[in-house]
């Protein structure tokens, strides 16, 4: 089902953080790791909310759930599963952080997403988004437990000014390297540097 409502209501009302992962439910996605370093924030940064969208693919949104529930995560965690593209946007742009800890990763339109929403990124080094954290848009780490950990740890205890600095590097990428006129001035660049060979 698609959420098609404004914003997701918070699942606390006083709660003002919110952290977002939109891609498919697969595990390459990284979402067991993700919960399982939530679970062990959650105590401690109980001002925060993480919303999980996006489809299901082979029926992994239920192995999510089970987690969640195994985890007690009901309390800061919601899946709200596949979204349309105007609720995606409305999503991104209530949120404070997004979040990608994928295992494997080609090149993930979710991440220029999150920087076209001035968004600061956590996401694991196989997302292949050095570029992103060079310019200081977000955090990266492994893909492991441990070092998602510290990298979520990092941006949600940092203050609201860091994360809208991270947010507006990641955005000012996008606009330098990310628009179409920029990658078709580098295709046709690859091309007549090829035809001249």
């Amino acid at each position: 089902d698609e959420i098609e409502t404004p914003l997701v209501p918070r699942l606390v009302k006083h709660r003002r953080f919110r952290a977002v992962f939109i891609s498919r439910l697969h595990p390459k996605k990284g979402l067991d790791n993700l919960l399982s370093a939530w679970a062990g924030l959650a105590k401690e940064k109980s001002d925060w909310e993480l919303i999980i969208a996006g489809p299901d693919e082979g029926g992994y949104a239920a192995t999510v759930d089970q987690l969640m529930q195994k985890l007690n995560l009901t309390d800061s965690v919601r899946r709200v599963g596949k979204i349309s593209h105007e609720s995606k946007v409305k999503l991104l742009k209530s949120a404070d952080l997004f979040v990608l800890p994928s295992y494997s990763e080609g090149f993930t339109s979710a991440i220029l997403e999150a920087m076209a929403a001035a968004l600061p990124v956590v996401a694991t080094r196989e997302c292949n988004f050095a570029q992103l954290f060079q310019q200081g848009g977000g955090w990266e780490c492994d893909a492991t437990h441990t070092s998602l950990t510290d990298a979520l740890r990092l941006a949600l205890t940092a203050s609201e000014t860091e994360r809208h600095q991270r947010g507006s590097s990641g955005r000012q990428l996008l606009e330098r390297e990310y628009t179409w006129d920029h990658v078709c001035h580098r295709l046709l660049q690859a091309c007549a540097s090829y035809c001249n060979q």
